[in-house]
């Protein structure tokens, strides 16, 4: 896969977790987990940029982690 497609497949998916349905928000972290490790540092670079550009994940300064085992909030 390319670096432009992982963007774009990553971007969908991170727009996609905070579907209401728990189901849905268990496949696109399964997705998101599958990607990672099949190429770790452009989905990496991906996931940095879409935060980057995303101020919803960024209340108060802080970063938002959404992914359903992982609903706290961390320091950016």
């Amino acid at each position: 896969m390319t670096e432009p497609y992982m963007k774009k497949l990553s971007s969908t998916l991170l727009d996609a977790i905070t579907d209401k349905d728990p189901l849905v928000q268990e496949q696109v972290c399964s997705a998101l987990c599958s990607l990672g490790e099949v190429r770790p540092v452009e989905m990496l670079r991906a996931c940095e940029e879409y935060l980057r550009q995303h101020d919803k994940w960024k209340p108060n300064g802080q970063a938002l982690r959404s992914m359903p085992e992982q609903q706290t909030m961390v320091p950016a």
